[in-house]
Order: C-alpha cells, then sequence, then structure tokens
C-alpha cells in the first residue's frame, strides 16, 4: 500500500517535470520568435526610413506629390464630402441656391 502511494507520487512527479519540460521549450520557442519578429521589425523601420529620405531628396521635401498638389487634392476631397455625416456624396440633393445635401441630411 504504502509502495502504491510512493509509485503514483513518483508517477504524478514524473508527468509535471515532463509538463514543466514542455512548457519551458515553448516558452523559449516564443522567446525565439519574438526575437525574430522585432529583428524583423527594426530591419522595416530601417527600410522605410531610408525610402523616406530617398524620397524626400527625389522630391525635395515635398512628399509624392509636392505640398501643392496634395492641398488642391484635400480641398477637392472635402468639397465631396457632405457637411452632416462626413462621408463623400452618394446621394445627393441640389437645391436652386446650388447646395448640395446628403439625402440623410
Amino acid at each position: 500500500s504504502n509502495d502504491e502511494v510512493q509509485d503514483t507520487l513518483k508517477k504524478k512527479l514524473d508527468a509535471q517535470e515532463k509538463h514543466n519540460i514542455k512548457l519551458q521549450s515553448e516558452k523559449l520557442s516564443r522567446e525565439n520568435k519574438i526575437r525574430r519578429l522585432e529583428e524583423e521589425c527594426t530591419t522595416l523601420k530601417r527600410r522605410l526610413k531610408k525610402s523616406k529620405s530617398q524620397l524626400d531628396s527625389a522630391t525635395g521635401g515635398k512628399g509624392i506629390m509636392g505640398n501643392d498638389v496634395e492641398l488642391k487634392l484635400e480641398t477637392m476631397e472635402n468639397a465631396l464630402r457632405c457637411p452632416i455625416y462626413r462621408h463623400l456624396w452618394k446621394d445627393t440633393i441640389l437645391t436652386r441656391c446650388n447646395h448640395m445635401h446628403s439625402r440623410k441630411a
């Protein structure tokens, strides 16, 4: 009876040790994956910084289209948005006084 209890406890202890080893292995695997992802993130940030620098050099610091074009585009997009719902016009009403309203408004 005493031997059976010791044998049961030894089996439980062995199972717990195996479980602990498995958890440690999973932890190391996750830590390695995190480290690789952090390195990849750093590399991508460097590439992005380099690309931005090359873009600034090529455009004189004015971005892809230049500030004037971007400002005009933003102004035109804002004109095409409903002032109440702030989405692009889809179902519109044009009044006699040339005001535009969304049918939802």
